[in-house]
């Protein structure tokens, strides 16, 4: 797939795949339709028959186009190997997507060379960089990197996680899955990726292939529904509704250290039963896009339109620079945050080497008592001076605790706070003595109570954090919570504040928010960065004893976070070492013996207590035996070795990013300063200057509305002309008298020849839904207004009143009669003067009396009137009343229905530059 160039750029940004447990292709087909990459997914019951049959209807409308191809998954299985592709694929095919292929074996060299024989290009899934690095060296084509939020076979690492790390070291192209959609996608791009890869995300549209009962289900998933059967570097993320007893049987498989992987390909593989569905945290995307764009194609095109837009504004709006709209809030150099950090940041002089440094730092306070804090919060306030700083608070300590807290809080009044697990009256408490407080919010839900609530200041923190983590990744998250921000009509955006958190340490990853944020910082929302694990690989976290020598130490080691699981929903990410091989042991003991899982939580939470003090700080409780360790209050020091074994070292993602000490300005600078660099290295490739040729076009007609005599509707219309229905009728004596006008002597003077006529009936019509007060209804010409009701319900026909369009780039186009009745009433009116006084015969009180007579009948001159009735009038009012922001014109109804009309229709909207026209 080569060289990015103006050809193959907009193909090959999206690969959109169709679902691997359901064998059809009209998502890929309508992927191809809009001018991307489709791929069917051939899923893993061996029914070649079905798949040949479906392959052929796929290359039936592919035709000779050249995006789009088909996935093959080997599970890393002898008997699913690409020689099996051989009694499918009758000619070779553009694109072959090769997954499960295992990296340990000669697997990849091996099917590599079998693949050639089948398809133009091949590409390999990789679930992380070492994958990477080795499928390229193999010779593939290009790669879909997988994320953990994938579905199907991943690693351990997020999409956001694994760009930064691919960034400059793969040379061939790649494409992400796995948390990709309007918003994240610009920042695929902004990492390096050739594009992103969609699936889920397209399974509530028009074209997918599931039953309503199905796209039901798929309705109410919010991403936390999938889970991760596996262990290491292996997982399968699936839909955790799907094939219980089968799950239940891989725990079981993975408790016993069987070969889970065997028996998952097994159920997989077999025909009958309740099968296992991939499914990704994507998928809490489908409904919103599907509501907004409905088809494929709209989506797809969305997507493409919402990279380029968001990256060339990111590169504009210099969000997280110095002195940014958030900087200005906190009043601080940059718009960069400290995260409170349990156990280390709970220093002064740390506190002050952040805010020194131009960040906003933040206190942990936890769990500490009264006099404790007392202490720290004096000394803080005293130190500080006038640099900002704030305390982090834990919204579910027991009553008593919290409350006496709080109460020390705001005696103290730190400028700002920070609530983890808490809620918006929490903040409305702090915040009544001038301390701005942000709310954590975990999930998209959470987030819409919130709003309603009156919160305004929220920290977005994704799973690849440190610590505490929550259900979802970064892109997941993030992508939610832009949605219901946007969509949740808030008014006083400048008020709302924005944290992003999770896997942010670099320029690189501040560079890829800025493309994701965009949306939010055009609305005038105040955006900004809260970091925590990077500051452990700063030199000030040891020179102010935040940590310990050993803690920054594992930092720099670490090449891979795990989680520890220590009950169903609460999971604490940190690093690999002996600690953690014990608490894994006691795990999966306490499961075999068959405890509930309420005493498993007592138990594992018991055996992490005191573990973060001996890590970060190198101090344990001098327990002795027999004496219970609440009773003692003596801390003693322990030396490297005992922190090495027995201490939890919590930390996020960024530390398998990160080899070397920074201080934290230097730190700050690149976050800040750096995403410039990241943003401004993003090229797309540059249209070639043409001078416009008028040719002909091919134009797609995409929704159609009509109103004819006999025929209130286009199905009316259209079984009208079927059935031979004759819709010409004598004129109505309500219209007017046929024996006032008609004469059948063509040559009568001041008389027609015809009585018969083509005739709307009633139509019912709402003014006030175009914004129309009913008391200027008779003031407007019906052809007016009708114009409106049937522009509307040409939109309504192409679904765009289901689904967004480019209303900025969509012309109005109408052909009228320059002068209709209301119009020939007013002319009537206004002529009545003029011509009275020249009859004859006529005395003043009489001609008086007539004009009176007549002025009560005919319509009155109101401020509706004139544009009323004017013809020219139309296409703006229309344009208006339906907000469509193109360029808006009415012409002669006779140059309307000429190809002279519609050529000069054409050059209007190709000076204009474009998409959609709304011709009448």
């Amino acid at each position: 797939m080569g060289r990015l160039d103006d050809r193959n750029w907009q193909k090959e940004t999206i690969i959109a795949l169709t679902p691997a447990h359901v064998l059809d292709p009209q998502i890929a087909i309508a992927a191809i339709r809009a001018g991307k990459i489709g791929i069917l997914d051939l899923g893993y019951k061996d029914n070649k028959e079905v798949m040949r049959e479906t392959l052929s209807l796929l290359t039936q409308f592919a035709r000779r186009d050249t995006g789009w191809g088909i996935r093959w998954d080997t599970l890393g299985e002898k008997i699913r190997s690409v020689s099996n592709l051989q009694e499918i694929i009758k000619e070779p095919v553009p694109v072959l997507v090769l997954g499960g292929i295992e990296l340990e074996s000669e697997q990849a060299a091996q099917e590599l060379k079998k693949a050639r024989l089948l398809a133009q290009k091949i590409l390999i899934e990789a679930c992380s960089l070492k994958e990477a690095e080795a499928f390229q060296s193999a010779g593939y084509d290009g790669l879909i990197i997988k994320g953990n939020e994938a579905g199907g076979r991943v690693g351990s690492e997020s999409s956001f996680i694994l760009l930064q790390k691919l960034y400059k070291k793969i040379s061939i192209p790649y494409w992400i899955q796995g948390g990709i959609g309007l918003y994240t996608s610009a920042a695929a791009l902004v990492a390096g990726a050739r594009g992103v890869v969609l699936c889920e995300q397209l399974w509530l549209t028009k074209e997918s292939p599931f039953s309503s009962y199905d796209r039901m289900i798929w309705e109410k998933t919010d991403g936390t529904e999938t889970i991760c059967i596996g262990q290491e570097n292996k997982w399968f993320r699936c839909f955790k509704h799907s094939g219980k007893i089968k799950l239940r049987q891989l725990e079981v498989s993975l408790t016993k250290n069987l070969n889970w992987q065997k028996k998952l390909n097994s159920y997989l593989l077999a025909p009958d039963g309740e099968p296992i569905v991939a499914l990704g945290q994507d998928i809490a995307f489908a409904g919103n896009l599907a509501k907004r764009f409905a088809t494929v194609g709209c989506v797809l095109t969305a997507m493409q339109n919402a990279i380029t837009n968001n990256i060339k504004r990111a590169k504009e709006g210099a969000l997280f620079t110095a002195n940014s709209p958030l900087s200005k809030a906190h009043n601080t150099f940059y718009p960069i945050v400290q995260g409170p950090m349990a156990r280390i940041s709970d220093t002064v002089s740390f506190c002050e080497a952040v805010a020194k440094s131009g960040a906003l730092p933040f206190l942990s306070i936890g769990l500490m008592q009264k006099s404790e804090l007392q202490s720290l919060l004096a000394q803080t306030k005293k130190r500080m001076g006038n640099f900002p700083w704030g305390v982090g608070i834990l919204g579910f300590l027991p009553p008593e605790l919290r409350k006496e807290q709080s109460k020390l809080i705001c005696k103290t009044a730190p400028p700002f706070a920070i609530i983890a697990g808490g809620y918006p009256a929490q903040a409305k408490e702090l915040e009544a003595h001038n301390i701005a407080t942000y709310l954590h919010v975990p999930s998209p839900a959470l987030l819409e109570t919130f709003i309603r609530d009156g919160a305004r200041k929220f920290i977005f923190e994704g799973r690849e954090s440190g610590g505490h983590v929550g259900p979802l990744a970064s892109f997941i998250l993030w992508e939610k919570a832009i949605d219901v921000l946007l969509q949740s009509g808030i008014e006083d955006f400048e008020k709302v504040q924005i944290l992003f958190a999770g896997g942010i340490h670099s320029g690189l990853s501040s560079a890829m928010i800025a493309a994701i944020a965009t949306p939010l910082h055009l609305k005038g929302m105040k955006v900004g960065l809260l970091m925590g694990t990077a500051y452990l690989f700063t030199r000030e976290a040891v020179a102010t004893k935040a940590v310990s020598p050993e803690y920054q130490a594992q930092a720099i080691a670490c090449k891979q976070t795990t989680l520890l699981e220590i009950a169903p929903g609460r999971a604490i990410r940190c690093t690999k070492n002996s600690f953690i091989d014990e608490f894994t042991m006691r795990k999966k003991k306490l499961i075999e013996q068959g405890k509930k899982t309420d005493e498993i939580h007592r138990e594992l939470g018991a055996l992490t207590l005191g573990r973060l003090r001996i890590a970060a700080k190198g101090t344990a409780y001098n327990v002795s035996p027999g004496i219970k360790r609440s009773e003692s209050s003596k801390l003693i020091k322990v030396n490297r070795t005992t922190q090495r074994k027995e201490g939890l070292f919590l930390m996020g993602e960024v530390a398998s990013l990160r080899e070397k000490t920074v201080t934290m300005s230097s730190l700050h600078t690149e976050v800040s300063q750096g995403s410039r660099r990241y943003l401004d290295a993003v090229t797309f490739p540059q249209k070639k200057k043409q001078v416009k040729v008028i040719k002909k076009q091919d134009i797609a007609i995409v929704g159609m509305a009509c109103m004819f005599p006999e025929a209130a509707n286009l199905r009316e219309y259209w079984q009208n002309i079927i059935n031979r229905v004759d819709a010409i009728h004598e004129v109505d004596e309500e219209r007017w008298k046929p024996s006032d006008f008609f004469d059948p002597d063509p040559q009568a003077s001041d008389k027609t020849y015809s009585k018969w006529g083509g005739f709307l009936k009633e139509i019912q019509l709402d003014p006030t839904k175009y914004g129309i007060p009913p008391i200027s209804v008779p003031y407007i010409e019906p052809m007016q207004l009708l114009a409106l009701e049937v522009a509307w319900r040409a939109l309504e026909d192409a679904g765009y009143n289901r689904r967004e369009f480019p209303r900025e780039r969509t012309s109005v186009i109408f052909g009228v009669s320059q002068l209709h009745d209301l119009g020939i009433d007013y002319v009537f009116r206004t002529m009545l003067t003029h011509y009275l006084p020249k009859v004859e015969n006529l005395t003043d009180d009489v001609r008086q009396k007539i004009i009176e007579s007549l002025y009560d009948i005919l319509p009155k001159w109101t401020g509706d009137s004139f544009p009323g009735f004017l013809g020219n009038i139309v296409a703006g009012r229309v344009a208006n009343r339906l907000n469509l922001g193109g360029s808006n014109f009415t012409v002669d109804a006779a140059c309307a229905s000429s190809l002279a009309g519609l050529e000069v229709a054409t050059k209007q909207l190709q000076a204009e530059d474009c998409d959609v026209a709304l011709v009448g």
